[in-house]
Formats: C-alpha cells, sequence, structure tokens
C-alpha cells in the first residue's frame, strides 16, 4: 500500500473502500479489508520480492499475492477519514497492469 491524502474526485471508478478489521493485535501492521477475502497491508519491499520471486510449486502452500494498490484518504461531510484503494498505475502500458492487494 502506498498511502496519499487526496480527495474523492482523484480516485477513479475502480476504488475500493477498505474497511478496518474489529480485532486487530497490538503492535501489529494495519490489516484492511480489500474484499470479504482480500486483505491489503502495508508494501514491505522483501515481501513484494518473495512474491514476485516465489517458485511455482510453493505458491500452493502461501497467501496468494494479487498486487499493489494506491491508498487515498478521503474526509466524508461528517468528518470522517475514509480509506480508499485504487489499482496502481505501473509505467508499463494499461493493458499489462498489475493491480490489487497482498492477500492471506
Amino acid at each position: 500500500m502506498e498511502y496519499q491524502n487526496g480527495e474523492s474526485e482523484d480516485m477513479s471508478d475502480l476504488s475500493v473502500q477498505l474497511k478496518a478489521f474489529d480485532h486487530q493485535v497490538g503492535g501489529h501492521f494495519l490489516l484492511m479489508k480489500l474484499t470479504k477475502d482480500t486483505v491489503c497491508k502495508p508494501l514491505v519491499a522483501r515481501e513484494h520480492f518473495f512474491y514476485d520471486s516465489i517458485p511455482q510449486e510453493l505458491r500452493s502452500f502461501t497467501p496468494e499475492f494479487f498486487g499493489v494498490v494506491d491508498v487515498h484518504f478521503v474526509r466524508s461531510p461528517s468528518g470522517e477519514v475514509l480509506l480508499y484503494a485504487t489499482p496502481k498505475k505501473t509505467r508499463q502500458s494499461s493493458s499489462s497492469s498489475s493491480s490489487s492487494s497482498s492477500s492471506s
């Protein structure tokens, strides 16, 4: 996840609101719910490298990695801070973009 302070007009139609888990152990990274079955968490470079380079025969034993999202903070009219995930833009052409989050 990369954090950016944004306004709602900065986000695309592909943005998804992140939901916090009700119960989280103190001292651990912030985990957010992207979908019912997908977790969004801060990007750690070593972990990202691991998921990009893991041998095919080990993939069935590890959480599936879907890619990277940008996270935008938006303040609602009532003052509540909302988090939205948007597929990260890549330097390559739009037809080969990788977008989502890591899941476990």
